[in-house]
């Protein structure tokens, strides 16, 4: 055995006579001290064992008559008294004697027990270990088949849970259905929410389809470049999406379709296309022509107010302006102004008449510019000064459309 170090001899039961086999607690099968030595108590109580020291003397009776036996002189009723007392002394040394040497030898038996305590503690730890692993694994053992058991239930559950999916997959088909049907409603309230929030969408919408079947239907005597103007011009009021009183420096879309006096019929053609799909998309009624023969300045103003302003309608065409003198020519300035114009979001469509065919309809922007310009400033020069004359061109000249003759 090492300890501190230090290898020692191995120790053996000091008792005589044992060979360490057994132990005083049975729960070993050796030992190596005197506290677990089986046979050191039964030599200890021999050893331990008094009797009276008297010659002859068996222990029986007692001095005193009190107890029936006795192991000393003291309580020896067959002893001399002389000689008792000597006796006595003697027996008390020895009695000391035994008890010195018994001192030392406890003393010397727990030292040794102490550390055979340690050995004993560790190789019960040892054996305690041992024991509780072989329980653990027979209840391991044991509880094996549990565990196999336990299996099938899962087995069970999983193979109905696979039985609930299958038949829930079969109720796919009637949810996918459901969901379509529910975005589709979702889809179309969203579309009529923005169309009732921006109605100027529905009303583009209503232009493009409108203006489509105008050009179908005489689109023949209107070049790409006016078909542009046209479109430009009226797009530019349904797009917007405030009322142009709040803003500033907002005109209204003035229009103006130049042709042939042989072509007449096209452009009026075109002048009343025009007034109804604009009240088609305003969803209002249609604005009369206004022919200009014979108009001065006041009735001009009256007729122009009563369509845009009494009726609140969003178009008015005026037939032939080349045909009013200078001064009733004057009441378009308040209507067209860029600046402050009477009525903003309104639509006013203008029609002027040539003597000269149109044939060419490949002609630029400025070429048409030139030929509104030259009918008009003939027609209302000789009683307008030119600087009346220009602010007027440059109002109702802003988007002019040529109409091209067409071919009889």
């Amino acid at each position: 055995m090492i300890r501190d170090g230090k290898e020692l001899p191995q120790q053996i039961c000091p008792t005589p006579g044992c060979d360490g086999m057994g132990h005083i607690s049975g729960r070993h099968a050796t030992h190596r001290s005197l506290s677990g030595c089986p046979r050191a108590a039964k030599s200890q109580a021999q050893h331990v064992e008094l009797k009276c020291p008297t010659p002859g003397c068996d222990g029986s009776g007692h001095i005193t008559g009190k107890h029936s036996s006795h192991r000393s002189l003291s309580g020896c009723p067959r002893a001399d008294k002389p000689k008792k007392s000597s006796l006595i002394r003697k027996a008390i040394v020895e009695e000391k004697t035994v008890e010195n040497d018994k001192i030392e030898g406890t003393i010397e038996e727990e030292n040794v027990v102490a550390e055979n305590v340690l050995e004993d503690e560790e190789e019960e730890s040892a054996e305690e270990n041992i024991a509780e692993r072989e329980n653990l694994e027979v209840k391991a053992n044991l509880e094996e088949p549990k565990v196999v058991h336990n299996i099938r239930p899962t087995i069970s559950s999983d193979n109905s849970e696979q039985n609930i999916v299958k038949k829930d997959n079969s109720w796919n088909p009637i949810f996918i259905i459901l969901i379509a049907a529910i975005g589709l409603l979702i889809a179309v309230s969203f579309t009529m929410t923005q169309t009732a929030k921006n109605p100027q969408n529905d009303r583009l919408k209503r232009w493009e389809t409108s203006f489509s079947d105008l050009v179908s239907r005489c689109g023949s005597a209107l070049p790409n470049l006016s078909q542009k103007v046209i479109n430009k011009s009226v797009r530019t009021i349904l797009e917007r999406t405030v009322p142009s009183e709040k803003y500033n420096n907002i005109e209204p879309a003035v229009i103006l379709l130049v042709g042939s006096n042989q072509n007449s019929q096209a452009v009026k053609c075109l002048s009343l296309g025009l007034s109804q799909s604009i009240a088609t998309i305003f969803e209002e009624d249609q604005s009369p022509i206004i022919n200009a023969d014979n108009l001065s300045k006041l009735d001009l103003h009256n007729e122009l107010h009563k369509v845009l302003g009494s009726k609140q309608l969003h178009s008015v065409v005026l037939d032939g302006i080349e045909r009013l003198d200078g001064n009733a020519a004057l009441s378009l300035h308040p209507f067209t102004d860029h600046d402050k114009a009477l009525y903003l979001d309104v639509i006013i469509v203008l029609t002027a008449y040539t003597d000269t065919r149109i044939t060419n309809t490949s002609l630029q922007v400025q070429q048409i510019d030139q030929i509104a310009n030259n009918l008009l400033e003939f027609s209302w020069g000789t009683i307008l000064p030119s600087e009346q004359v220009a602010g007027l061109l440059s109002r109702v000249t802003s988007s002019v459309a040529i109409v091209s003759d067409t071919s009889e």
